[in-house]
């Protein structure tokens, strides 16, 4: 899926460099444009070549936040297979002048890594297998759209890019795995994730840089996919709710309105949804079978959202 720069681009680039991550061979300008020319491959297997390509950062260039919490890990456990997922601007593929959309999500860590008795770590072919990521980060972008054109993930925002332009981005930017030495029944290492750490969540960073993002963006509505990310624009407003209270009336989708992150006169609905992915797929169905939207079209993913198109062009943007 093709991505693009976002007229205010420049502005989330200096908001990630100055708050986040750097690049050690220069701006997060060169990441962006490498992820940009990754996506207009349609070749398989000239993408397959060109992903070992895409370039990775030191470890120490991340913000000293970040690498704080790094390093009260590393005091008795080991963090290692950083990888991060730079937020990502996507143009309406039916509209011009479309407004945005922003989805705020918590998009899943690479596949668990491998430790053998001799504590030798297998590291997962993220883009090049030869580079050392428990020294490195990786850039990538979120659900992978600038790889996938036809997985689900690609199909549920191709769906939401015949009405909006869209902006993608990730609750917690850094993603790693945590080694605590345990072994399972099988016999296989168990590692933690990052985003299994409630220090880690808590981390005000997280906040500040979303905060930042919404005001640079500005978006009609944000939706968040997951409880993770969910919960945690709430928590930027205080509301501390249960996403799931008093949400039948939609069908399992739950609304709010946001003001504290936004001028007062600016209030941005929120719309809170079960995530994408398969481990979802409960939560999914009891909104894809709900009769409230029994005659919205689409088979699963694409009915998923149109659902969420539906209730948008209902409640919130019937402006445009």
């Amino acid at each position: 899926m093709k991505i693009a720069f976002h007229s205010r681009h420049s502005e989330i680039v200096s908001l990630l460099e100055n708050n986040f991550i750097t690049y050690n061979k220069g701006s997060l300008h060169h990441i962006y444009n490498e992820l940009l020319e990754f996506s207009k491959i349609d070749n398989e297997t000239e993408k397959s070549k060109q992903k070992t390509k895409l370039s990775f950062t030191n470890l120490s260039n991340l913000n000293p936040a970040f690498l704080e919490k790094i390093n009260e890990i590393n005091k008795k456990d080991t963090a290692l297979f950083f990888a991060t997922d730079l937020p990502i601007y996507l143009e309406s593929t039916h509209k011009k002048n479309a407004p945005t959309i922003m989805v705020c999500a918590m998009d899943s860590l690479p596949p668990v890594p491998i430790k053998d008795n001799q504590n030798n770590y297998k590291l997962y072919p993220h883009q090049n297998s030869k580079i050392d990521l428990r020294n490195n980060i990786g850039f990538w972008a979120p659900f992978s759209l600038v790889e996938h054109n036809n997985d689900d993930n690609a199909k549920f925002f191709k769906a939401l890019l015949t009405q909006y332009n869209v902006y993608v981005t990730d609750v917690y930017k850094l993603f790693f795995y945590i080694d605590k030495n345990k072994i399972n029944e099988k016999g296989e290492y168990v590692f933690n994730k990052s985003n299994g750490w409630s220090k880690y969540r808590k981390l005000e960073s997280h906040k500040n840089i979303l905060t930042s993002e919404i005001n640079i963006i500005k978006p009609s509505c944000i939706i968040t996919l997951g409880n993770n990310a969910g919960n945690a624009l709430l928590n930027i407003e205080g509301k501390n709710l249960d996403l799931w209270e008093n949400c039948l009336d939609f069908g399992g989708l739950q609304k709010n309105d946001t003001n504290k992150i936004t001028a007062p006169n600016n209030s941005i609905k929120i719309i809170s949804m079960p995530h994408i992915s398969g481990a979802a797929n409960g939560d999914k169905t009891r909104i894809i079978e709900n009769k409230l939207y029994k005659n919205i079209p689409g088979e699963t993913i694409e009915k998923y959202a149109n659902i969420l198109l539906h209730e948008i062009a209902k409640d919130l943007l019937d402006t445009y």
